[in-house]
């Protein structure tokens, strides 16, 4: 798979646009009464019409005269916030079904600034390619002069994490469900020739039925073969979460897609335990932590010893899932010897928790931490958009008027159908 999804235009010089605080922008209000919502107040806004300027290989795209932008979503609260924007709880406008959307904002300014572009390239790539009943599935995307826009399904039940941490460690039969739902989002991802890089229960959200949405794919590698062993499918790059790297990222000898399944047994381990094998109060890994054996506790079966045994092998050559089968090694593992995997992936599982939802737009399952913040400096526009016309045209991005402008990132899965 290619990584020719979109691209940026050429830089030009330009300014650099501060944001504007709904404090600034008199045609959005703080709806104090509506859980911190933001509300567009002005009911005579009028959506201009947005002549297609993309020039993509879809017809069905490049034939429509009207692409979605800002107007056509009502911002409802903030979900959590990110090194580079925001990610909020939207409706779409006049649709007769509430139907909800978890919309992630990311400024353009922050991107360029800190040369993230091929990060968010490959993940509005990855999230518009990838089926996957565990992966996150993206619905929209547009853009205006200030930000990109990634509108995906809306999963209430949080992050995997928060419920780790309430309840301490889960119960070896849920772990079991949980990774097998993982083996199956990762072999997906796999078998697209892709490295997700990043996996860690802070990436794992829990849907309203109890299963788990593998998300965040900007630190995802797009590679080249399908075969583990090959030295064409190498990449070299030290990337994701400390506690999660495979020693041979830290080793920079190169590694391919074992990598995941080094990460999968990080996890499982974490979740039977409440901890990672490999912590330290570092942020930093060195090859020292690899040294001392990971302790397996007194109440941990002998099929899960084994198999985060040869999950956790130093020599990649030597792991679990390495080659050709992958995935299907682990799946035949003892310790899923009970897994109908046809189930798992017709989520026929049942799931360990169900979130506890009092309305479509509940989010208390979201931790407090990442939940309602720093709400005044939401950006939905630039300070020199003042009005609500100049709002207006400031959601039109094209590549003539917007020297930051993202080719052929629109997206609509409407008509992908």
């Amino acid at each position: 798979m290619g990584c020719d999804c979109f691209k940026k235009k050429k830089d030009r010089n330009s300014g650099i646009v501060e944001p504007l605080t709904t404090n600034d922008f008199n045609d959005v209000s703080l709806n104090t009464e509506n859980n911190n919502s933001f509300i567009d107040t002005k009911s005579n806004l009028k959506t201009n019409s947005v002549k297609s300027s993309l020039k993509s290989n879809r017809s069905d795209i490049s034939d429509r005269t009207k692409e979605l932008n800002l107007h056509d979503f009502q911002i409802i609260k903030t979900l959590g916030r990110g090194a580079y924007g925001y990610v909020a709880l939207v409706c779409k406008n006049r649709c007769k079904l509430s139907k909800y959307y978890a919309m992630k904002i990311i400024n353009k300014e922050s991107v360029k600034k800190n040369e993230q572009y091929e990060h968010v390239k490959t993940e509005r790539e990855i999230l518009a390619k990838i089926d996957n009943p565990f992966v996150l599935k993206l619905c929209y995307a547009f853009q205006n002069r200030e930000n990109l826009y990634l509108l995906t399904e809306f999963v209430q039940g949080g992050e995997l994490v928060f419920h780790l941490r309430e309840k301490g460690s889960f119960k070896e039969s849920w772990v079991k469900i949980y990774s097998a739902e993982l083996i199956i989002a990762l072999e997906c991802l796999h078998k697209n020739n892709l490295i997700y890089r990043d996996l860690k229960p802070e990436n794992i959200l829990i849907d309203v039925e109890g299963h788990i949405k593998l998300i965040d794919f900007g630190l995802s590698k797009i590679i080249n073969t399908d075969d583990n062993n090959s030295k064409s499918d190498l990449t070299f790059s030290i990337c994701g979460t400390p506690e999660y790297l495979a020693p041979e990222v830290i080793k920079e000898v190169g590694y391919n897609k074992t990598v995941d399944w080094w990460s999968l047994g990080v996890l499982i381990y974490e979740m039977l335990t409440g901890s990672t094998p490999f912590y330290r109060a570092k942020t930093r890994m060195d090859l020292s932590v690899y040294q001392k054996p990971v302790e397996m506790h007194s109440y941990f079966s002998d099929n899960v010893i084994d198999l985060l045994e040869n999950l956790l092998l130093l020599n990649p050559d030597e792991r679990l899932g390495k080659g050709v089968k992958g995935s299907e090694d682990i799946k035949n593992h003892i310790f899923f010897k009970d897994i109908n995997w046809d189930d798992v992936k017709a989520r026929k599982l049942k799931a360990p928790i169900i979130p506890k939802l009092s309305d479509d737009v509940d989010s208390s399952n979201f931790s407090q931490s990442s939940k309602f913040l720093d709400q005044k400096s939401y950006s939905l526009a630039s300070k020199k958009s003042t009005n609500a016309k100049d709002y207006e045209s400031n959601a039109e991005s094209n590549r003539e008027t917007d020297p930051e402008y993202y080719e052929d990132f629109y997206y609509d899965y409407e008509n992908e159908k």
